[in-house]
């Protein structure tokens, strides 16, 4: 689809293969996690671009992927850390990124970077967040009733050119700035597969109940 909502192109990435995860640069480029191997696609053709084996193999099921601003391809399972730079060149990999954090539990299948490539992880009931080399920073969010928690497992996250960290919760969409503080709650029917944040500083939101993307104008 183009920005507007208009249909551009359909393909087809194989019928018989699994896939657990996938993001987009702003290239267009399109990465596909297959459990141990990432895939590469040009996203307005399908053609095949190329893969990487990332490491661990099957034992180590990858679900998250994310992009950073600069094209760097995030991926992310309990127990393992990868950033590819934008050619595909594996850069980066930690081992159990997670294992110093008390009461970790799992993550949830979604991610974030912002501009100084600060990784924002989906947990259970909070946001684990990294630094740009992996290293376990700080936790935002619980769960709990009150503002700046979460009523049910958050299932999705963005952050915008300001570092605002958005995230879907059953109330609506909490934002947060990026040291943790609460800022605000946008009302938000449903509940989302997935959030993004595109260069015109708009919040789109793929809805799981109504099967359609709503667009939210972000203020400056």
């Amino acid at each position: 689809f183009d920005a507007e909502g208009n249909f551009l192109a359909t393909w087809n990435a194989g019928e018989d293969l699994y896939m657990t995860g996938m993001t987009a640069d702003r290239s267009g480029t399109v990465y596909i996690i297959r459990i141990d191997t990432v895939e590469k696609y040009n996203g307005m053709t399908g053609e095949f671009l190329g893969s990487v084996d990332l490491p661990g193999g099957q034992r180590t099921y990858f679900e998250t992927a994310a992009t950073g601003p600069d094209g760097s391809v995030y991926l992310v399972a309990d127990d393992r850390l990868v950033r590819l730079d934008n050619s595909g060149n594996m850069v980066l990999d930690i081992a159990d990124p997670f294992a110093n954090i008390p009461d970790f539990a799992t993550t949830q299948n979604d991610a974030a970077i912002d501009g100084a490539g600060n990784i924002y992880v989906l947990g259970s009931e909070t946001i684990y967040k990294l630094n740009s080399q992996g290293q376990f920073v700080d936790q935002i969010g619980s769960k709990g009733e009150a503002e700046d928690q979460f009523f049910t497992s958050p299932r999705s996250i963005a952050v915008d050119g300001k570092g605002r960290i958005f995230v879907d919760d059953f109330w609506g969409i909490k934002v947060f700035e990026g040291n943790g503080r609460y800022l605000t709650t946008i009302d938000s029917p449903g509940v989302s597969f997935d959030m993004v944040i595109t260069d015109e500083n708009d919040l789109l939101v793929m809805d799981r109940n109504s099967n359609e993307v709503r667009k939210y104008q972000l203020n400056q």
